[in-house]
């Protein structure tokens, strides 16, 4: 794949109508991989990510119709064959791609197989399409420098956005996985950049009876709706049994460098999903970007991401009205909307 040319890092922001000021960032890219026709959101999620100056993006697919492009963003061209090929010559491994779903349990390898794009940048990372980004700076959870790590969820790495450092070290953690070729190679989609379902609790991994009991006994979870409670209790389980249970996966991985080599990761609930608010009980809901600026409409108050993860599958969720550059739009349950 051609070179063609270095990414702006300046933190200007790349709309001229806003005016905002935020700390010097470290310089970040982000890589994401999609191949196939865009989805119908794309122009949204590049629009997002136009009003995020303190982070670069290379989009690698095979598509080379670009329906938007903000100054922060480059597009690399890459067939699917030329990514197996990049896969078997820098990692030895050979698999298909007819599940282009696999490509998620690639996101912590990235960093090695595009490790020429990565030259003076503090950091690097992923994140999918379907996310609306807002003011991520302005998150007391998102700070760059500390960290090694930086995931988007309290309890495990986030698969939808991630960062780590860029060290050879970080860029080949996927490694420390003792049958990495194994799962790389399966051609099923596994979830190994995050939670490798059935290894995480209850199948394997024995947690004793009061242990869950202090758990759900916490003053902190006293709000919770018993779908959350479960949910994070899984997390919970994995963090408490990573260095005594061998890796299944990146969270497992990370926890247990953790625990027995100094690694640093921050773990936070940066990303808000359709998928976390029903298991919070939330049926309707209302989110608004307008130029940089997303809102939790409902609750009045400013967030950072919005996952539309669930939403977008469902056949009554409708884009209406919305242009490529985009200043100001609207997603509910129902569908997106300028």
């Amino acid at each position: 794949m051609q070179r063609t040319g270095r990414i702006n890092t300046s933190i200007t922001s790349t709309n001229p109508t806003l005016n905002i000021t935020h700390p010097e960032p470290y310089k970040t890219l982000i890589i994401t991989v999609w191949f196939g026709a865009w989805p119908e959101y794309l122009t949204l999620f590049l629009h997002s990510a136009g009003f995020c100056p303190e982070f670069q993006w290379l989009i690698i697919s095979d598509n080379d119709s670009i329906p938007f492009q903000p100054r922060n963003v480059l597009f690399r061209k890459c067939s699917i064959e030329d990514f197996m090929k990049k896969v078997a010559n820098k990692l030895g491994i050979n698999v298909g791609l007819d599940n282009l779903k696999k490509i998620c349990d690639f996101k912590p390898v990235l960093g090695s197989l595009f490790e020429e794009e990565l030259k003076g940048f503090d950091y690097w990372g992923y994140s999918d399409t379907d996310i609306i980004f807002g003011r991520f700076w302005r998150h007391k959870g998102f700070t760059p420098g500390k960290y090694d790590i930086i995931s988007g969820y309290e309890g495990f790495l986030s698969g939808p956005f991630c960062l780590f450092r860029n060290t050879p070290a970080l860029k080949e953690l996927y490694k420390k996985h003792p049958d990495h070729r194994k799962v790389l190679g399966n051609p099923e989609h596994l979830a190994f950049d995050e939670n490798i379902p059935g290894k995480t609790s209850g199948n394997g991994r024995f947690v004793q009876f009061f242990d869950k009991l202090r758990y759900i006994m916490g003053a902190s979870h006293s709000s919770w709706r018993p779908s959350e409670l479960r949910y994070r209790y899984q997390w919970h389980v994995k963090r408490k049994t990573a260095s005594v249970s061998p890796p299944a996966d990146m969270t497992d991985i990370v926890y247990r460098e953790m625990e027995m080599a100094g690694l640093s990761a921050s773990f936070n609930d940066l990303i808000e999903s359709d998928r976390s608010w029903k298991r919070q009980g939330r049926k309707k809901w209302e989110v608004r970007f307008e130029k940089g600026i997303l809102l939790d409409v409902n609750r009045n108050r400013e967030i950072f991401a919005f996952h539309f993860v669930d939403s977008k599958t469902h056949p009554d969720f409708k884009i209406k009205g919305i242009e490529p550059g985009s200043e100001a739009f609207t997603i509910t349950e129902n569908g997106i909307k300028s």
